[in-house]
């Protein structure tokens, strides 16, 4: 391959490792309010066993807290699985583009730093540098 196919391998490599930091940025933030949410179900369930066990009525309180708490539960984490499998399939992407550059004798290092500022915006200093092996 050429220069040219080589600094476009490598644009594209750096674009889907800025993507994967930029995921693992917004894992951590749906990773906070997934832990409330998750903290919050935990203590509806937790009062409905309590109800279950004081009998404070004759309605089944216990299994209806089980129900909303996994129901809270499954609205809280099914975020963070879909992120996770959005940075699997760039990971695999990346995989397959470092192959490339191995298979013309190249590797990279790449330097990545991801931020929010003030705005909630993405701050991205990205460099890459191709060597030989």
């Amino acid at each position: 391959m050429n220069t040219q196919e080589n600094e476009r391998i490598s644009t594209k490599l750096l674009d889907t490792l800025v993507i994967i930091e930029k995921l693992k940025l917004k894992r951590k933030k749906l990773l906070k309010e997934a832990s409330v949410l998750g903290i919050i179900a935990i203590i509806i369930i937790g009062v409905g066993a309590y109800g279950s066990i004081a009998e404070w009525t004759a309605f089944p309180i216990f299994q209806g807290a089980i129900a909303a708490g996994g129901i809270l539960l499954a609205i809280a984490f099914r975020p963070l699985q879909r992120c996770k499998k959005e940075i699997d399939i760039h990971e695999k992407k990346a995989l397959e583009l470092h192959e490339l550059l191995k298979n013309n004798n190249l590797d990279y290092k790449a330097d990545i730093r991801v931020s929010y500022d003030e705005k909630g915006e993405y701050v991205v200093k990205k460099s890459i540098k191709l060597f030989s092996i």
